[in-house]
């Protein structure tokens, strides 16, 4: 699952719509109050159990689904298009919009028909053959481009974050969240990552 997924935020909508269609039911019909019911909510809350192996309340259900319907203003992406390194969408209105590639390493190391298998949900984006999940809303986040210190992370893969932090004696959990975007470091706590990065290269390089 990519780092801006539809389940940021508390919206479940788009995991349940993909748990139904998994338990061959339909769920598109929530968006236009044809299956708005509570005998229908409660069906779904057992079946995200079934698959899921937690307890959903219906109240924080019904609430995402309202969430979810609220407003017309919640932004939706109806058409997107990649290149070699980023991921375009356009929304109702016609904005175009951007994401690097860095983000979603699946789709970054796809091939274009792989790409082409996904479906529009409530909230988000799926590929279901990759696992990969992209929510509307990412594309309108400040961090589109990554930063150097996330560039360097999320183009090499084969460091292991857990012992980089510790040989910086960083939380690891804190390094994840500045390299996915959750956290963001202050200019001197990144310039100290960023040297740390370069001391290490050139022990390896000394070696």
């Amino acid at each position: 699952m990519g780092r801006k997924t539809p389940f940021k935020g508390g919206s479940w909508i788009f995991l349940f719509q993909h748990v139904l269609q998994k338990d061959g039911k339909l769920f598109g019909g929530i968006e236009n109050n044809s299956y708005f019911c509570n005998e229908i909510v409660i069906e779904q809350i057992g079946i995200c159990q079934k698959y899921l192996g937690f307890m959903v309340s219906r109240s924080s259900f019904t609430s995402s689904i309202l969430t979810s319907r609220k407003g017309h203003g919640i932004m939706k992406i109806k058409e997107i298009w990649f290149d070699a390194d980023y991921i375009y969408g356009k929304d109702e209105e016609g904005h175009e919009y951007k994401q690097s590639l860095l983000w979603y390493s699946k789709l970054r190391n796809a091939n274009n028909e792989e790409r082409s298998k996904y479906i529009f949900g409530l909230d988000g984006i799926h590929w279901r053959n990759l696992d990969e999940d992209i929510s509307f809303e990412s594309f309108e986040y400040e961090d589109a481009e990554p930063s150097a210190l996330q560039r360097f992370f999320l183009s090499h893969k084969e460091i292991n974050v857990a012992e980089f932090a510790r040989s910086l004696n960083m939380n690891p959990t804190l390094l994840r969240n500045y390299i996915n975007g959750f956290k963001k470091p202050s200019k001197e706590r990144e310039q100290e990552i960023i040297n740390h990065i370069h001391k290490l290269g050139e022990e390896m390089l000394a070696a």
